[in-house]
């Protein structure tokens, strides 16, 4: 099996990417904070919340 990911589920994971940066720095503006603290509690593969 490939390790190389497929077209759309890039394309997917791009997408989200972009909808969640925008939310953040939604989030951020809202509080007047400089960051937000992300907890990932588990259960998936870390993938946004690690860069998060």
């Amino acid at each position: 099996m490939s390790d190389q990911p497929r077209p759309r589920a890039s394309l997917r994971t791009a997408v989200v990417w972009e909808v969640l940066k925008e939310a953040l720095d939604r989030q951020v503006k809202a509080t007047g904070r400089d960051a937000l603290d992300v907890l990932d509690t588990g259960g998936g593969t870390g993938n946004f919340a690690v860069p998060a």
